[in-house]
């Protein structure tokens, strides 16, 4: 049983770190886009900047909770 509860905790921290990573890539291009637009409408680098900060939070909110899933104390 404490077998299949740490296969369940591996998998659910191997989903969350390629979410994580799915949503970085998501927002690495927004960045990339809001960049290039922003030469025609400077108040876009204000969103490209948020974007990259939310991004950034994101993945390292789930890289912690995924090192918290695999180094937490058994329950």
């Amino acid at each position: 049983m404490a077998h299949m509860r740490l296969m369940a905790r591996l998998c659910w921290s191997l989903d969350a770190h390629r979410w994580a990573i799915s949503a970085s890539n998501i927002f690495a291009a927004a960045l990339f886009v809001c960049g290039c637009v922003g030469f025609f409408w400077p108040a876009l680098y204000v969103v490209s900047v948020t974007l990259f900060l939310l991004g950034s939070l994101l993945f390292l909110l789930s890289a912690l909770g995924g090192a918290l899933l695999e180094h937490g104390p058994s329950t």
